[in-house]
């Protein structure tokens, strides 16, 4: 029996919510506003057809009945200002409009997920694999990587790190600047293909692992179109550093933001099966002695799902912080800047190649404050800085010596304690811009 429009209204999630039977229910938290109207392509985006009422207090609701298919939808709020759904979970442009148009696709049958009953590797297990699914294969989309898992697999990979999947700024490649955090990125493939491609990694007992952006928005957040930012329920000087980055930052210590944070990260551990987060920027959250920011963070992902992988970047690294976290594990770049300085025989700020007892003892658990070895994804390339060969190349080595020594890094992050993490081509001594 479908359900009532009064239970869609009572039941309605932020963002549109397919209740089954054609019924939809759209939702937006927009408080001290004076209306909402939903314009869509199922009433020619007239502006008066269809008021939303406040549920509660600056909670807006309003119910359609839809025929099965793709529906297309935006809010336009107090008249004058129209902005695509922040909670959309699929974008389209929107002819005519500034605008995206959030898109719904009423009536999509269930993904059957095949491999549900996988083993997950423990974290002390992990061998990371970090990509960009637009630089990883010719093709630039999910299926590109899907039809690659066996020779990851043959790698001795059994996690992939996934450099952010949601619908970013345009003017921004990579994933930083996130515009809308549930919708999965265009350019990449379908929401199926995605799905696809998480389901056929569990099935080679490898984990996939997101890079989750949350300390801030691009500038063109509909957020931060819909109120003046010393206003915004969102937005504000936060609980950590000033945003390196001159972003929106989203401020922890608000409730509507803690709100969008878990429901974020609900959406891709319960919807889209991913395993864990890296979460970027994490000096850009902070935390206070209440529990806010960082650690409420990490209790929302463990009540979702208590075995996510939750891993941070710190940088420069806190391990006394971390210590006392509920965090799984953290990048540790002094194993980075360490391995660099003996590779190359130069200095990489802090070491000094010509201490070698010093630059050692990044790679020493026991000297590094985390406690266990577990703590510590050790690397040697990431996204964020040039690729060894290319660090050789600028030290002035070149040819079958810096090859060798490229090979030589591998070693060493295959075989000292904690976790070893690629970035993608490393294994092959890519020398390619990323």
């Amino acid at each position: 029996m479908p359900i009532s429009d009064a239970d869609a209204v009572r039941f309605a999630l932020p963002g549109a919510t397919d209740h089954g039977g054609g019924v939809v229910s759209f939702a937006i938290f927009a408080p001290r506003k004076n209306s909402v109207h939903l314009l869509g392509d199922f009433n020619d985006y007239q502006p008066g057809a269809d008021a939303l009422s406040q549920r509660e207090p600056g909670y807006w609701v309003a119910v359609k009945h839809l025929p099965t298919g793709p529906a297309r939808y935006q809010f336009l709020i107090d008249g004058d200002l129209l902005i695509c759904d922040p909670y959309a979970q699929g974008i389209e442009e929107a002819p005519g409009r500034d605008e995206p148009a959030a898109v719904i696709d009423v009536g999509r049958p269930i993904y059957q997920w095949r491999n549900e009953g996988w083993q997950r590797p423990p974290v002390e297990d992990l061998i990371i694999y970090e990509l960009h699914v637009g630089d990883f294969s010719p093709e630039g989309v999910f299926r590109g990587v899907t039809d690659r898992l066996d020779y990851l697999e043959d790698l001795g990979v059994n996690a992939l790190e996934f450099m952010p999947l949601c619908e970013k700024d345009p003017d921004e490649y990579w994933g930083y600047k996130p515009m809308y955090p549930l919708a999965v990125r265009r350019d990449m493939g379908s929401f199926e293909d995605l799905l696809t491609l998480i389901d056929e990694a569990h099935g080679r007992g490898i984990a996939v692992i997101l890079d989750l952006v949350l300390a801030h928005t691009a500038v063109r957040h509909p957020f931060n179109r819909m109120y003046p930012y010393e206003e915004s329920p969102w937005y504000g000087p936060g609980l950590g550093e000033p945003n390196q980055f001159a972003l929106p930052t989203l401020d922890f210590s608000k409730p509507a933001t803690n709100s969008f944070i878990r429901d974020v990260q609900s959406y891709w551990l319960r919807v889209l099966h991913v395993d864990g987060f890296r979460y970027d920027y994490l000096p850009g959250i902070g935390q206070d002695l209440n529990g806010q920011g960082v650690p409420y963070l990490m209790s929302v992902a463990r009540d979702i799902r208590p075995r996510a992988y939750l891993i941070g970047e710190y940088i420069p690294e806190v391990p006394d912080t971390i210590a006392h976290s509920d965090i799984d594990a953290v990048w540790h770049e002094r194993f980075r800047i360490a391995l660099q300085t003996l590779l190359t025989g130069k200095d990489v700020t802090p070491y000094k190649a010509d201490r070698f007892a010093e630059v050692v003892a990044a790679f020493d658990p026991a000297t590094q404050g985390y406690g266990r070895s577990g703590r510590m994804i050790n690397y040697a390339e990431s996204h964020d800085l040039p690729r060894i060969m290319q660090a050789l190349a600028d030290a002035g080595l070149h040819g079958d010596d810096a090859r060798r020594r490229s090979a030589l890094a591998a070693s060493v992050l295959a075989t000292l304690p904690g976790e070893p993490m690629l970035f993608h081509g490393q294994e092959c001594g890519f020398l390619s811009p990323k």
